[in-house]
């Protein structure tokens, strides 16, 4: 006969939580995946560029009000820019300057969603700090690369500067909060231990 297992004999065991998503990896079991690689890829450019124009329109409205163009204060703005987003605020080089409140609106909207929904993004798709960095640099590099082909290679000043600050600032603050994910307080349960 076999002897019967200790029943009061408690082990501690790590509990870890079912993880159902797609873009977790246990530490230390990480590997070259190519199609989840361009998946975040994809999903981080798709984010940022569908949430920008909300963000220049609160920008928009925050620097201009209900003001037209010529800075008339109407219920109902007259021109459809500088009021409403519009793509030249996006890839344009020409929309970034610190002399006109088009450009300011510009550069605060870009400095929130480049900076701290591209912080999100890298928090919820990366989930890694130390791949951070590549992903930040790999969006603004296609996003260089999308701005020469709208308009040319971006000659001013300001416009480099705000994408330097936007992509120190998306890269410090992603790699912070999956940081912050990585050392969270591994939850540990005393359970009864089965010996055979």
């Amino acid at each position: 006969t076999q002897p019967s297992p200790p029943t009061n004999t408690l082990s501690l065991h790590v509990v870890m939580a079912k993880r159902t998503s797609l873009f977790y990896q246990p530490l230390g079991t990480e590997r070259f995946d190519a199609p989840l690689i361009l998946l975040q890829i994809g999903l981080i450019q798709c984010t940022l560029y569908v949430s920008l124009p909300f963000c220049l329109l609160v920008s928009n409205i925050l620097f201009f009000g209900t003001m037209n163009a010529s800075g008339d204060q109407q219920s109902a703005p007259a021109s459809r820019y500088p009021f409403t987003p519009h793509l030249d605020q996006i890839f344009s080089f020409r929309s970034f300057s610190f002399f006109s409140l088009v450009g300011w609106s510009t550069i605060v909207a870009w400095l929130l969603c480049g900076g701290i929904l591209g912080a999100l993004c890298l928090f919820v798709f990366v989930r890694r700090s130390r791949r951070c960095l590549d992903f930040v640099a790999t969006f603004y590099i296609l996003h260089l690369l999308l701005s020469i082909v709208y308009n040319g290679f971006p000659v001013y000043w300001e416009w480099w500067l705000a994408m330097v600050l936007c992509a120190t600032l998306m890269e410090l603050c992603g790699e912070a909060l999956c940081y912050w994910r990585e050392m969270r307080i591994v939850s540990i349960q005393d359970t009864k231990v089965n010996m055979v």
